[in-house]
């Protein structure tokens, strides 16, 4: 069966935003390589080449990105390995989660690939080198004898094309913290390689830099959801180019999207501090789950956000997911969240207390709400926090009554639970009754004070009558 490459191509899905994926895929390829090699003569390794556009002498900035060049010292391109690699949507390494469409992402984003790989092979060390493009077919050539004293193979992503030039990052510390993301588990197994990142000017140590800005505070995490068990990583990332938390849900030890947690936590809109300074949290998900539901491209999964998506009512959805992983962040960083919420809890009393009494009745339920207050809010914020918090728990109120109603009216509580229940109903509704009535206080002196500005204007002017007038 013949594969139209082109219409292959054409039809995966890049999104400009993984300008990076292309390199990574590269990379996840060198540590499976590794992994592959059954007597390493040396400690494995990989490097990776940042190459740019040449840019104007003097120039102190990073050029745009051109390309890429990923060399590792794993087992290479053997005849397996090689007719994998020219098998449209193989299942060479399901069993790793690949999806066989790896190196149809590199044509996606550049020009062409080219291929070297120094390979052992029956007792020797063979060399074997092809271009990839989009016409490209599987090379049928006699290999030849490497001169190489060890196992090496590159992989050389060239011409970078837009969208994805663009779009991609050009600091070097930028793409190999990306990198490190993406790879993570990678990383976080005892046995990495050694991995380096380098450009013209620079070189960066990963291992070091992974150990230094996410291993030292790691977590480990484990919750079900349904009957899967899922886990999550914690960890602390002290860049200070890192700003804001995440959880990134990852498939097959790779990264495939992220989450804000602000949008889930309010008290996650800052950076935290502790011992080793200021940090922004990292909650990396994985699970068997998310490898059998992950797209080709590894940019989602197939499963649905809630179970009212499109009519579907599977067990386990995202927002499930994201709940059990959000108590396990929760666990990580309580103590920096309880710091938070005692914070709240003075401001919104001192703002009850001299500005605002109609909102005294939302003290007995802070327990409730405090986590969706967000940090530092005062003023106009803070007032439509709580009135938004009041206005819910009237609702509730309301809706309680109708269950009390009911309830009686079948005769579905003994006459003493009827009493316990009438009497707490009766003191909260007399509480908000009493909040209501300070609100109608309130904005009755607002319009008097109003009122009596107004009449006391200048009609001409809008000058207050006996204001200054110089």
């Amino acid at each position: 069966m013949k594969v139209d490459l082109v219409g292959k191509i054409k039809n995966t899905q890049l999104p400009r935003s993984k300008a990076l994926l292309p390199m990574f895929e590269a990379v996840v390829n060198s540590f499976q390589a590794i992994e592959d090699m059954t007597a390493p003569t040396s400690p494995p390794s990989i490097e990776i080449v940042v190459q740019r556009d040449a840019m104007l002498p003097g120039l102190e900035i990073d050029g745009p990105v051109d390309g890429f060049a990923v060399t590792d010292s794993g087992v290479g391109f053997t005849e397996e390995n090689l007719d994998a690699f020219f098998t449209s949507d193989t299942q060479y390494k399901v069993g790793r989660g690949g999806k066989g469409i790896g190196r149809f992402v590199w044509l996606k984003a550049f020009q062409a690939a080219e291929i070297e790989s120094h390979y052992p092979e029956n007792g020797k060390l063979m060399k074997r080198a092809f271009r990839f493009t989009m016409t490209a077919d599987q090379p049928d050539g006699p290999t030849v004898e490497s001169t190489e004293a060890e196992p090496k193979t590159t992989v050389r992503l060239l011409g970078m094309l837009e969208p994805y030039k663009e779009n991609c990052p050009h600091g070097l510390a930028t793409i190999g913290h990306r990198l490190i993301e993406h790879c993570l588990p990678f990383f976080l197994d005892a046995r990495c390689p050694a991995v380096n990142i380098r450009d013209q000017k620079d070189r960066i140590d990963l291992n070091h830099y992974f150990r230094e800005t996410f291993a030292a505070t790691a977590s480990q995490h484990s919750f079900k959801v349904g009957d899967e068990t899922f886990t999550l990583k914690g960890l602390r990332l002290y860049n200070p180019h890192e700003i804001q938390h995440r959880l990134l849900y990852a498939a097959n030890s790779r990264e495939v999207f992220p989450e804000k947690l602000d949008k889930h936590l309010p008290n996650l809109q800052k950076r935290l501090a502790d011992e080793g300074g200021q940090f922004a949290y990292l909650g990396f998900v994985e699970g068997e789950y998310l490898n059998q539901h992950v797209n080709g491209e590894r940019t989602n999964f197939s499963f649905p956000t809630d179970r009212s998506q499109d009519g579907m009512f599977e067990e386990i959805t995202l927002d499930s997911i994201r709940a059990g992983a959000l108590g396990c962040v929760s666990t990580d960083l309580q103590p920096f969240l309880d710091e938070i919420n005692t914070e709240k809890r003075a401001a919104i009393t001192n703002y009850i207390t001299a500005e605002a009494p109609q909102y005294r009745p939302l003290a007995r339920y802070m327990d409730e709400f405090i986590d969706h207050i967000p940090p530092g809010a005062k003023g106009n914020a803070l007032e439509m926090a709580l009135h938004e918090q009041l206005y819910a728990k009237q609702r509730e109120i309301k809706q309680e009554s109708h269950r009390l109603m009911e309830e009686s009216a079948e005769a579905a509580l003994r006459p003493e639970e009827y009493e316990a229940k009438l009497n707490s109903f009766l003191e909260r509704e007399n509480e908000l009754g009493k909040s209501s009535l300070a609100q109608y206080v309130a904005h009755r002196k607002v319009i008097l004070e109003f009122l009596e500005k107004s009449l006391q204007a200048n009609p001409e002017t809008g000058i207050s009558i006996g204001g200054d007038h110089s």
